[in-house]
């Protein structure tokens, strides 16, 4: 349940708004920045993922705290560049780099450019950009990920101090204690087999992996000898931070009782179960007509589902809701600080526009962008007015 002062704040929203909207809680955001670095001790850097949530506010708060960004596409760059981030606070990892971003990258000192395909060396190995090696993943899901170890092993063999480290993506699901050792080994062999390849100490840019700092173990955070190691992390640094709040369309009570709400997928590009930690973590709060929070002691158990009218619009299954919920009413999700608004925008059979806030110290601030079509282009707009 959301704790006060929140619940005064969202309920004068919820009394004046007629459409859905995030809020994301900067002062979240810092515990969850201060606790990842206290289960994160031997982490060098933290490179915050863009592409979780690449709102300019929170991008600007994070940089305040410290981090490092990663991108994933020449848009998350440009970004991150208009707002002021150094060049050397940058990691690049996207996996298809065009040719735009290929003679962008070669202007530029990133940190690292994490090279994914044998293609991608072969345009920037004679540049004087720094340069990182994805490692390929094993799994079927992963195939299209990183360059195939023996055309890796190659090119180290080959490239003499040219290398910043190894980058490898694993993915929350995948934080699990033998697949972290596995890669573990595999690349330090690699690493120990090719030290001459790189130009000072390797670096390990490990990234993905972890779920919501309160799930993180210690066997999800790998170490390794004679290495720096980094982390790149979107969801678990900001999704605690963001509910999402959208008004009741419809209470069908049936065998399986249904609610459809004004919104759903159309506003973030990730539903709120997850295959391996279920709907442990989702929270919900109900939010009668006017702003009141819901006393009912009487629930009923229903599916929440968005306006889409498809299967897998469902965001949230066999939840308690008030007997009395009705029509106009407001519904409140949590966590959906990454992958909402600003990765998930989709206007199909046109979407209630949505809106976004900021909430500091009791303070809430409207951060809507302007341009719904493409936030990343109108978040460049909404930077220059922070």
């Amino acid at each position: 349940m959301m704790a006060k002062p929140i619940n005064d704040l969202t309920n004068k929203l919820c009394s004046t708004l007629s459409g859905p909207f995030f809020l994301y809680d900067l002062d979240q955001l810092k515990k969850n920045i201060d606790l990842l670095k206290i289960k994160t001790k031997k982490i060098e850097t933290i490179f915050y993922s863009l592409k979780a949530n690449p709102n300019p506010y929170i991008v600007k708060e994070l940089s305040q705290l410290g981090l490092g960004f990663d991108v994933s596409t020449e848009s998350e760059l440009n970004t991150v560049l208009k707002l002021g981030i150094p060049e050397d606070k940058i990691t690049f990892s996207g996996p298809a780099k065009n040719n735009s971003v290929i003679e962008k990258i070669k202007k530029l000192n990133l940190y690292s450019v994490h090279i994914d395909s044998v293609e991608e060396f072969n345009l920037l190995n004679r540049q004087n950009v720094n340069l990182s090696l994805r490692f390929p993943l094993e799994d079927s899901f992963s195939q299209k990920v990183g360059i195939d170890l023996d055309q890796l092993k190659m090119i180290l063999s080959k490239n003499h101090k040219r290398f910043v480290g190894i980058h490898i993506y694993i993915g929350r699901e995948r934080a699990q204690a033998d697949i972290v050792k596995k890669y573990v080994d595999l690349i330090s062999e690699t690493i120990q087999q090719f030290k001459f390849s790189f130009k000072q100490t390797p670096e390990v840019f490990w990234g993905g992996g972890l779920p919501l700092t309160e799930f993180i173990q210690s066997e999800m955070i790998p170490e390794f000898l004679d290495c720096k190691l980094h982390l790149e992390s979107g969801r678990a640094i900001i999704n605690s931070c963001g509910w999402y709040f959208a008004k009741v369309l419809a209470v069908k009570k049936r065998e399986k009782n249904i609610v459809i709400i004004d919104g759903g997928l159309q506003h973030m590009a990730t539903h709120f179960s997850s295959p391996r930690y279920n709907q442990t973590a989702v929270k919900t709060q109900f939010i009668k007509t006017g702003g009141q929070l819901s006393e009912s002691n009487q629930t009923m158990i229903a599916d929440i589902y968005g306006s889409l009218g498809i299967w897998s619009d469902v965001l949230v299954k066999d939840i308690g809701i008030p007997a009395d919920l009705k029509r106009g009413d407001w519904i409140a999700l949590n966590p959906i600080g990454a992958y909402g608004l600003t990765a998930g925008i989709n206007q199909f059979i046109g979407a209630t526009l949505c809106k976004e806030f900021m909430l500091r110290d009791s303070v809430v601030v409207d951060v809507s962008a302007k341009n719904f079509v493409s936030y990343l282009k109108s978040g460049i707009d909404a930077a220059q007015r922070i």
